[in-house]
């Protein structure tokens, strides 16, 4: 995934103590190897919030963050801790995302990854023959989840601990990746969790067949 450039990122998140993201970042660095010139020009700040849902979660939390400084993207993780509703209403979940987030993203202009929690496993037994886009509706709850999303990644286990896929579920194409030939266009990738810190790496298939 390529961005633009140097990247101003904000990320709320109601899980973690001040020691896990500073735990995730060293790891990040360590696990990629990256060098402070690697980063020059980024920035990331993060805030725990674990007690506003729904319209407060956006007017009184999110939305003086993004007044208060100017972030090019937003990560919101997990979903379900701020939605304040039923996952599996659309009402609620409309309600969320299109009359509380839209109007603060697009008043700040800025994008949003919103993490979102895939079904539990009995669900994803009996989808075994999903296909292409099936797999934007991972989600767990409602359809608009993936419907008011303009792209879609979800990551699902290989049936390991070690290795998983990263599929592109919505709006594939946009992210150019290639097959093996270097001509037809690829919606998945095989990734697992690096062995020199706390982060993703890309998994080669004779890895994973081994």
């Amino acid at each position: 995934l390529v961005p633009v450039g140097p990247l101003r990122i904000l990320i709320v998140q109601a899980e973690n103590d001040p020691g896990d993201m500073a735990e995730f970042r060293d790891g990040v660095l360590k696990g990629l190897d990256l060098k402070d010139e690697d980063c020059k020009g980024s920035v990331i700040k993060t805030v725990c919030e674990d007690s506003r849902t729904g319209a407060a979660f956006c007017s009184d939390v999110l939305q003086p963050l993004l007044e208060r400084e100017q972030f090019d993207l937003v990560i919101v993780d997990p979903a379900l801790a701020y939605l304040g509703g039923d996952a599996n209403q659309q009402k609620d979940v409309s309600m969320f995302l299109r009359n509380c987030l839209n109007p603060v993203l697009h008043r700040a202009r800025c994008g949003l990854v919103l993490v979102h929690h895939t079904n539990k496993p009995p669900q994803y037994q009996r989808n075994q023959e999903w296909q292409a886009n099936d797999y934007a509706y991972a989600g767990s709850g409602s359809a608009d989840w993936a419907n008011w999303a303009r792209a879609v990644l979800v990551i699902r286990t290989l049936g390991s601990f070690d290795y998983f896929e990263l599929r592109a579920g919505k709006r594939g194409k946009r992210l150019r990746w290639k097959d093996k030939s270097g001509k037809a266009s690829a919606f998945t990738k095989h990734i697992g969790h690096s062995q020199t810190g706390i982060c993703w790496r890309e998994v080669p298939d004779e890895e994973i067949l081994s």
